[in-house]
């Protein structure tokens, strides 16, 4: 049997309490909710600080 001190942590390995094991989490793409215009996520950067290239409107997160 591993003691605390033995596991190692690495994201996206471990399972929540009861469920499947969780991934790195996050949003694939950013979205304009104005003019639908997509562009990549930036993983560590919020979409949301996002301006939209085509109108300027703060860009929302979406997994797509």
């Amino acid at each position: 049997m591993k003691t605390f001190s033995q596991l190692t942590v690495e994201p996206g390995k471990g399972k929540g309490a009861g469920f499947a094991p969780r991934g790195a989490g996050g949003t694939d793409i950013c979205v304009c909710p104005k003019c639908g215009t997509k562009v990549s996520h930036q993983r560590g950067q919020p979409c949301i600080d996002l301006k939209c290239p085509k109108c300027g409107s703060p860009m929302q997160g979406s997994n797509e």
